[in-house]
């Protein structure tokens, strides 16, 4: 996987990596119906407040039809960003902060406000984990020839002014 650097991360996320068709074609075998990367690390006391996926390049090859892809951790599998299809001719652009770490309501909005207003969005980590990445295509991962992701994040760390 390709590292970006913090000159090149989009729109002021502070932690991005690059996944494409060679580093999964790399990292699967035959016959894997997905693949989950650990795309970026989460510090003990990271504030997770944003997760993108953005398509460089359409996914296509083989038989497959689709190419599902989510985000979260070890806890919730698509916490960070709910299935996108980045297969050719399915969605394209970015998939942002559609997850349950980013979606909720607050019981205690005013009557008639707006409920989404006062939720706190985002993941307090108290021990370190991953982002984690899976792309799933609907046959054979192998026989994908195509496709690029950029995985964006805002990562807060505290314990860095300590």
């Amino acid at each position: 996987m390709s590292r970006v650097s913090l000159s090149g991360v989009l729109g002021g996320f502070t932690h991005a990596k690059i996944i494409d068709v060679e580093d999964i074609i790399a990292q699967s075998s035959s016959g894997d119906a997905s693949i989950t990367f650990n795309a970026i690390g989460i510090p003990t006391g990271g504030v997770v407040t944003n997760v993108a996926l953005h398509l460089l390049e359409a996914f296509a090859g083989g038989a497959n039809s689709e190419v599902l892809i989510i985000a979260g951790d070890g806890t919730d599998p698509d916490g960070f960003v709910r299935s996108v299809d980045f297969f050719q001719g399915g969605d394209t652009g970015t998939a942002f902060c559609s997850g349950a770490y980013f979606t909720g309501t607050d019981d205690n909005a005013v009557s008639g406000g707006d409920a989404t207003a006062n939720v706190v969005k985002g993941k307090v980590y108290a021990s370190a984990d991953t982002i984690d990445v899976k792309i799933a295509p609907d046959d054979e991962i192998q026989d994908l020839t195509a496709g690029k992701l950029v995985v964006c994040a805002t990562i807060l760390d505290p314990a860095s002014y300590a």
